[in-house]
């Protein structure tokens, strides 16, 4: 297999991912813990306040990370289905998911996302 769909997918992948509001739920899920870490080791707070507060933000954790996986999941599932249709209609002798989860194509994948991402975000702003 050719190693630019590899990579292509990739980069698709990556940019989708760079376009998710997935920063605002990592300091969303960073900022809870550190209040929940204050809240904790406080000796002002009374254990009570304790038992009301710590509920609450293991909720809010709980639903920003499930917010994370989803959008994670979402381009993983997207990634997938471009595979899929792929292998069904262009390739539908070679088995195309197989050759994608080889190391070369693995190792291209990386690379291709890792000079994505310092083009993007160093070199074009």
């Amino acid at each position: 297999m050719n190693v630019l769909i590899p990579a292509a997918v990739s980069i698709l992948a990556t940019e989708a991912i760079v376009q998710m509001p997935l920063g605002g739920q990592i300091r969303a899920v960073r900022s809870l813990l550190g209040r929940v870490h204050h809240v904790i080791r406080s000796p002002a707070i009374s254990d009570c306040w304790k038992e009301r507060v710590l509920p609450v933000y293991a909720l809010r954790l709980a639903r920003h990370s499930l917010l994370i996986g989803f959008m994670l999941g979402t381009v993983s599932v997207g990634v997938f289905g471009l595979l899929l249709v792929w292998s069904v209609f262009a390739a539908p002798d070679a088995a195309v998911l197989k050759e994608f989860m080889s190391v070369r194509s693995l190792i291209v994948s990386l690379a291709a996302s890792g000079a994505y991402l310092f083009v993007r975000f160093r070199i074009v702003r």
